[in-house]
């Protein structure tokens, strides 16, 4: 529920004279529109490169599913849904041809027949058919729904938007709300939520902050990054495409409950929150695991919590180029510190855009690469229990099918540990190298939650691993400067085995 501050908020009020109300519609068969407004940079910047073709597109399609056991009231469902895309502008946008506009429909149709799936497989099937169809960006809709039925007593809501209009954010809250509207529905009642907030005043907002304060933060993005090395250089099992591809592998792993435990308790001494603790600790672990002390780590921030105005939905991230040093004598607490105050102070310049700061940097987009950021961890809120009466919900995401960056990981903090959800470019790496991967990322959290060593010489192998290197040949001798070379080798490549041992003229 919003509070009084909330509801005081300018976006709960009629958008101002930058969001433009529309008499007509031009367009005998075009939705009827009822505002424009400017789109936000964010939104222009996904829309620039989902333009580039069906697969870049569908890598910005975002769908849950929501499994309901129980005597479902579908016509309390139907009810809900259309109530979910009344009450917010967001779920009628799409935008103007060059996506510099975003157009508000007064009305998206939705088909809310039941599809009966036939299985397992049809179930499959239609997942598949959700992360793999693109939307209209220029006529709309950018949000889909399906009502699914598997049993009699068990269905599943397949709820679909592209990333331009919608965030992980909203999506919780569409969710609590779709439930709470359910409910009135069934009982017959009307809905007792809140007004919503206009996405379409947000984005004003947000173009009247951009043209007063977006220079000054533009500055200080440049002079943070301004002799970065731009490329992360994860090993890969595969040599590059010469363009971009978008395959996209998943998996998920759940780091447990105990090391992470100890991880903040850790943290909590240095003032680190537990969004700083997850994004730290993962950024040591990418320093370990390339071998780089220097790097950028892309880290999303939600809109609706610095603004004030928990109740939006729509697409109000800002992705933040995060610099992270690992310095030779760090402990986990004295990097984790420096992490924090450079996690806290890119917050206060989180009015980031790419598209400004790249060419500032002098680095140009390459067709086979993603420039400055190939990493992204999103720290996402547990979406928790859904309060559907006299139904059992369970909500889970769908995988992409395809994939703009080389790694992007969701990290959602759950009863059981730490879930992370990882969606990765499959043209690059072989499943069985990302299952190991975050195999090693669990070991060596154990190990730095455990121990108080220096993080450089923390191994990040696992003890499987260990013990195959170790088939392979005895370990270093320890006899000082008369060491054999090969020992010397071995026991390196034993401490950092995915780090880099040779770079010339753009290959390692």
């Amino acid at each position: 529920m919003s509070t009084t501050a909330d509801r005081n908020h300018p976006i709960y009020k009629e958008s101002n004279a930058s969001s433009r109300p529309v008499d007509f519609d031009p367009f005998a068969d075009a939705p009827e529109l009822v505002a424009t407004a400017p789109a936000t940079e964010p939104q222009q910047e996904i829309w620039a490169a989902a333009s580039l073709g069906r697969e870049a597109s569908c890598a910005y399609n975002e769908s849950l599913a929501i499994t309901l056991d129980g005597e479902l009231a579908i016509d309390a469902l139907r009810a809900a849904l259309r109530t979910l895309v009344a009450r917010h502008e967001s779920l009628r946008a799409s935008f103007g041809p060059d996506g510099h506009e975003i157009c508000i429909a007064r009305d998206i149709p939705l088909d809310l027949d039941v599809i009966d799936a036939h299985g397992a497989a049809g179930m499959a099937a239609l997942r598949e058919r959700e992360v793999s169809e693109p939307f209209d960006l220029l006529n709309g809709p950018l949000f889909r729904c399906r009502i699914v039925r598997l049993e009699p007593r068990r269905h599943v809501v397949l709820f679909t938007a592209h990333h331009t209009i919608c965030d992980g954010w909203s999506f919780g809250l569409l969710l609590r709300e779709l439930a709470a509207l359910y409910n009135d529905a069934r009982a017959g009642r009307a809905h007792a939520l809140p007004d919503a907030p206009s996405f379409t005043a947000y984005a004003a907002s947000r173009r009247a902050v951009v043209e007063a304060d977006g220079a000054e933060h533009d500055a200080w993005w440049v002079e943070q990054l301004r002799d970065v090395d731009p490329q992360l250089e994860l090993p890969h099992d595969h040599a590059r495409p010469a363009g971009l591809v978008f395959d996209a592998g998943f998996h998920r792993h759940v780091i447990p409950a105990a090391i992470m435990q100890k991880l903040k308790s850790r943290g909590a001494k240095r003032g680190a929150t537990a969004y700083g603790v997850i994004a730290g600790s993962f950024a040591a672990w990418l320093h370990r695991l390339t071998g780089k002390n220097d790097l950028v780590l892309g880290v999303p921030a939600a809109g609706q919590a610095r603004e004030g105005i928990e109740n939006l939905v729509g697409h109000c991230v800002s992705l933040l180029p995060v610099r992270s040093r690992l310095d030779a004598n760090d402990h986990y607490e004295r990097y984790l510190e420096r992490f924090s105050d450079t996690l806290s102070d890119a917050w206060e310049h989180r009015d980031c855009s790419m598209g400004r700061i790249l060419p500032r940097l002098g680095l140009h987009r390459d067709v086979a690469n993603v420039p400055l950021v190939q990493v992204i961890l999103n720290v996402d809120r547990r979406i928790g229990e859904l309060a559907f009466d006299g139904l059992d919900a369970n909500v889970e995401g769908v995988p992409r099918r395809f994939e703009n960056f080389e790694m992007f990981v969701n990290a959602v903090e759950t009863p059981g540990g730490l879930r992370l959800d990882c969606t990765y470019d499959a043209t690059l790496f072989k499943p069985g190298t990302i299952r190991a991967r975050f195999a090693e990322l669990e070991a060596f959290l154990e190990r730095v939650a455990d121990e108080d060593g220096l993080l450089a010489g923390i191994p990040i192998v696992t003890e499987d691993e260990r013990a195959r290197l170790k088939d392979w040949g005895e370990g270093p001798s320890h006899e000082g400067p008369a060491a054999r070379i090969d020992a010397l080798v071995r026991g390196q490549a034993e401490q950092t085995p995915h780090a880099i041992a040779i770079s010339c003229n753009g290959r390692t």
